[in-house]
């Protein structure tokens, strides 16, 4: 279960907390860090101008190795997070998706199969999520974790190529950047 540790801190940038705690992420457990606004349109805006804010810790993982590469908020407020974990009980090196509410408390986790490399996800305009993970798989997922559809692209070119970030379009639709294998040398 995780445990939520609220206190005050000065108002800051969210997003910058939340992206240091992820990116420092250690093993055994994938630490959550974010800030919470008073009033939801400041929520929504990421913006806690002249208010302090409530900094909240999240502890997500298990016994084993869990690390997160990647998160994105819900449109409600939530957070998603996706990474590798051998806590699963499953094996190593396991891709995961979770979610927690406003406030850090986990909601539901997916199991997204064997995989290897960074990921990364983004909150589509349906409420679902669009992640990248692996052999360069490519996942739509709707607001539960339920996949929708997926794709792999394993050999880019005839090389090994692994998922690195999401990114979405203003047009619709998303960007997403990876690694190619070539050898002892890496292509992005």
């Amino acid at each position: 279960m995780p445990t939520n540790q609220p206190m005050k801190v000065p108002s800051m940038d969210p997003w910058s907390v939340c992206t240091v705690a992820v990116r420092r992420a250690l093993m055994l457990f994938a630490l959550l860090a974010c800030l919470s606004c008073g009033s939801e349109p400041e929520a929504e805006k990421g913006l806690c101008e002249g208010a302090e804010a409530e900094l909240f810790t999240t502890l997500l993982g298990g016994a084993e190795s869990d690390i997160a590469f990647g998160m994105t908020r819900a449109k409600d407020g939530g957070i998603v997070l996706v990474g590798r974990s051998d806590s699963l009980g499953q094996g190593m090196n396991r891709g995961w998706l979770a979610r927690t509410d406003r406030y850090g408390r986990f909601e539901w986790g997916t199991d997204l199969g064997p995989t290897s490399g960074r990921a990364d996800v983004i909150a589509t305009n349906s409420g679902g999520y669009l992640l990248a993970h692996g052999a360069l798989q490519v996942v739509e997922l709707d607001a539960k974790g339920v996949v929708i559809w997926e794709k792999s692209y394993p050999n880019f070119a005839g090389k090994l190529a692994e998922a690195a970030s999401v990114t979405p379009q203003v047009t619709g639709g998303a960007l997403v950047a990876g690694t190619r294998y070539l050898g002892d040398n890496q292509q992005s």
